[in-house]
């Protein structure tokens, strides 16, 4: 199966307030995505992570974390992401590959789905099919009830939008055939 997420920002003490989540501390956190992330994902499947994976942490606890986490994980590049840092995880055996975004095709109920990933919002052209996932924007315009919500064919896969949890592609397409826009 393949799955998304963006933006656990693993090891920033900060995001905590910022994105007002619900833990106590930096530990808790870290655990508790862990565990959220490794309750879907299995080690054969791939995860695409659209950036701001690792913020603040040395590379040992870097080391620890990512070899703690399910599937063959793919980065889309973040504005806290550093290519240092990326390389050290691909030479490390820690990550499978990182770019700075990525188109994918995927078959589903006998169909054909593109989707462009990118840690930054994007859209399609008129009438592309396109499906365009990213992170960056903490799930800031859902908690707002804004009408971006409503723009077709564009989710925000981030943890802070879809309950910390990675998302599988065949729910992304379930969604977005719905037009719910809304992931959980």
């Amino acid at each position: 199966m393949i799955y998304f997420t963006s933006d656990n920002h693993f090891g920033h003490k900060n995001i905590i307030q910022f994105c007002n989540r619900p833990f106590q501390n930096v530990i808790e956190m870290n655990s508790e995505m862990v565990n959220a992330w490794n309750s879907v994902v299995k080690p054969d499947d791939t995860i695409y992570h659209l950036g701001d994976l690792i913020f603040s942490m040395t590379r040992k606890w870097e080391t620890k974390l990512l070899k703690s986490l399910n599937g063959q994980i793919i980065v889309i590049k973040g504005n806290h992401d550093r290519v240092k840092q990326l390389d050290y995880f691909i030479n490390n055996g820690l990550i499978q590959e990182w770019c700075y975004n990525k188109q994918i095709s995927y078959e589903y109920n006998g169909n054909t789905y593109d989707f462009s990933l990118n840690h930054y919002p994007h859209y399609p052209l008129k009438n592309d099919n396109l499906i365009c996932l990213h992170g960056h924007i903490h799930g800031y315009l859902e908690h707002r009830n804004t009408t971006h919500l409503k723009y077709p064919r564009v989710l925000d896969v981030g943890v802070d939008s879809v309950g910390y949890v990675p998302i599988s592609i065949e729910k992304v397409i379930q969604i977005i055939e719905s037009d719910q826009y809304i992931t959980i």
